[in-house]
């Protein structure tokens, strides 16, 4: 375009005509080749066959240039200069041919940027759709363990000591409705899941007081905070389905938490575990997927460490609350 509209042979509204021709054919252009029905077409042929519609399409796009450049020279200038510029016509033709392979090129690949980035913004939407389900379904879902262990207590103190058979079933109905109802919001006042952490560690103390130290120290919570429910839990669980005695004889579940005013919340648990059991039994599906669910539900403001040493297995949570 720089060249015609500097050509000595050319009058400079020549020039700008057919540089205006030239564009608003290349935006026709490119606006028929931007079709979907007409990528459609292309996608569905051979790899040769492409490169012989690609020069087709050039051909037929520098022929264009060309008529237009012909009959712009015919109306516009004098008939010694349109000669002139019609000797020069085969090179023209190659110069147009070239810049007809060249933008088709670039529009090309721009189309397949484009198609790049909104197939990751689908993958991106389709992962994160993914993860929300995982969390719904995490949520709902109640150790079949633990359920057995409450119902078979409860079949025994119902014979042993009803008084007693009335306050597991009490504090079990606490757990099934954080469950059911708590558990599938958003985000629940902090103070919530501390009471639904309490009353767990109830249960498993009147279960298990005999054979397992069980010890749960937490500082007066904040009722301005909120936080995403079940993921506490899910630790909690953890180390409840899979504390043991360790080599030293320690046998144990020992949980700490505390949130500063500003909304810091460290969490702490650790339980005892066998050497002689696989460590992979450790990073089981419940681990899996409440670190899917702090990278969503948290990201950028968690921050987790799970460690296992000595017959030990540590979780420290880290987490940066929300005001309710």
């Amino acid at each position: 375009m720089l060249q015609l509209s500097t050509s000595k042979g050319m009058p400079f509204g020549t020039a700008l005509l057919y540089t205006l021709s030239v564009l608003a054919t290349l935006g026709l252009y490119f606006h028929y080749a931007s079709r979907p029905a007409f990528k459609r077409f292309i996608a569905r042929r051979r790899t040769a066959v492409r490169l012989l519609l690609l020069l087709l399409a050039c051909t037929a796009l520098a022929l264009a240039l060309a008529a237009q450049g012909y009959v712009l020279a015919q109306l516009t200038m004098p008939a010694h200069l349109a000669r002139v510029m019609l000797n020069d016509s085969l090179p023209a033709f190659f110069g147009l041919f070239t810049l007809s392979g060249f933008v088709s090129c670039l529009h090309y690949l721009f189309g397949k940027y484009q198609e790049s980035l909104m197939q990751e913004k689908e993958l991106e939407v389709l992962k994160r759709t993914a993860l929300e389900m995982e969390l719904h379904l995490l949520r709902n879902q109640l150790s079949p363990h633990f359920t057995f262990n409450v119902l078979n207590n409860l079949h025994f103190l119902i014979h042993k000591d009803k008084d007693e058979a009335l306050y597991l079933l009490s504090t079990y109905s606490k757990i099934l409705r954080y469950y059911v109802y708590e558990s599938r919001k958003a985000a629940i006042a902090f103070g919530q899941e501390v009471a639904f952490l309490h009353e767990y560690f109830k249960l498993q103390l009147k279960q298990r007081a005999g054979e397992l130290e069980i010890v749960f120290d937490a500082t007066d919570y904040d009722g301005r905070f909120c936080i995403a429910p079940f993921i506490l839990a899910t630790f909690v669980e953890n180390a409840f389905k899979h504390v043991l005695p360790n080599d030293a004889k320690a046998h144990y579940v020992r949980q700490t938490h505390a949130l500063t005013p500003d909304g810091h919340l460290t969490f702490e648990i650790s339980n005892t575990f066998s050497a002689a059991r696989e460590a992979a039994e450790y990073s089981g599906l419940g681990l899996k997927h409440v670190q899917e669910t702090l990278a969503l539900a948290y990201p950028d403001a968690h921050r987790l460490q799970l460690q296992q040493e000595n017959g030990v297995f540590a979780v420290k949570l880290e987490l940066a609350l929300e005001k309710c």
